[in-house]
């Protein structure tokens, strides 16, 4: 049975679990934040966000979830779009992220017509 852990010699994808309780909806490409020993959920409205979903689907609670904790990542946005070398953070659409004048997300990209930012983690 795989077990949660971080990673091997710098790589930067980890296991982590889905939480225990609670609405468990974690998709391919969303932004998630750890809230616990090595567990993970989407971010709250203007949270840190701290990787990437690299599951295709995972909608069971404690469920195994492999995460990119650090690299340039894709993300969604909605609101106002996000401005190069500033940063993003958790939105109230669970899944998407938005423009934040701080955190440790550095802008590095956008594309508004398909609402992506590429951001450095």
């Amino acid at each position: 049975m795989a077990k949660v852990g971080g990673p091997v010699r710098g790589n930067p994808v980890l296991t982590a679990v889905a939480p225990i309780a609670g609405t468990v909806n974690l998709k391919e490409g969303e932004p998630v934040k750890f809230s616990g020993s090595y567990e993970v959920r989407h971010p709250g409205d203007g949270e840190e966000i701290h990787g990437q979903v690299l599951d295709k689907l995972v909608k069971s609670d404690n469920a195994l979830v492999a995460v990119v904790t650090r690299g340039n990542l894709r993300f969604s946005y909605t609101g106002a779009a996000p401005t190069p070398g500033l940063s993003v953070a958790g939105s109230a659409t669970a899944g998407k992220v938005k423009a934040a004048a701080t955190g440790r997300a550095v802008v590095v990209g956008i594309d508004t017509a398909k609402t992506t930012v590429d951001v450095l983690l």
